[in-house]
């Protein structure tokens, strides 16, 4: 997924304050479209219209963080490309990456080690054991979930539920 850069300066650029709060989003999202669809900076006129009314086109124009291309029927956002990666530099990038990902599949027979279901490394119990470990005296804790147990002494459950009842009454006189 490509992204888009926007300067940690933007909000005090002054062609951004200049394009008020509307604008200025207008241009926020020119930017998040050039990148999603790889333009390169171009915005299309009809994208423009379905986004904002035309003054605030016009208003982008005026202080300079678009340009009109009657051409081609759009604006192209200006300096798009000395901020942000081309289309061609991202699709070159992403083969890249692809062709890393199938030569590491053929070396690992198309299943990538840390994802099978035999190695020791992703068993539940080398989880738990790396966590007890991580915390010097602990106990692991166990990912599988104990058989409920019957009460054998109903004295012992029955002083369980006053126990609870009582906390509740004195919860409930606190609030």
């Amino acid at each position: 997924m490509p992204w888009a850069a926007l300067d940690d300066q933007f909000h005090a650029n002054p062609k951004v304050v200049a394009a008020g709060l509307d604008g200025a989003g207008l241009y926020a999202r020119s930017i998040s479209y050039s990148a999603n669809y790889l333009t390169d900076g171009f915005v299309p006129e009809g994208w423009a219209r379905e986004t904002a009314p035309k003054r605030l086109h016009s208003r982008l124009v005026s202080v300079g963080l678009w340009d009109r291309d009657d051409d081609l029927g759009g604006y192209w956002i200006h300096d798009y490309l000395r901020f942000n990666p081309t289309r061609v530099d991202i699709e070159k990038k992403r083969l890249e990456a692809a062709e890393r990902k199938r030569k590491s599949r053929e070396r690992h027979d198309g299943v990538t080690p840390s994802v099978t279901r035999d190695n020791p490394r992703d068993s539940h119990e080398s989880h738990s054991e790396a966590r007890a470990q991580s915390r010097p005296g602990a106990r692991p804790t166990p990912l599988t979930p104990e058989e409920p147990k019957d009460f054998e002494d109903e004295e012992l459950l029955e002083s369980g539920v006053h126990e609870i009842s009582r906390l509740a009454q004195d919860i409930g006189r606190k609030l």
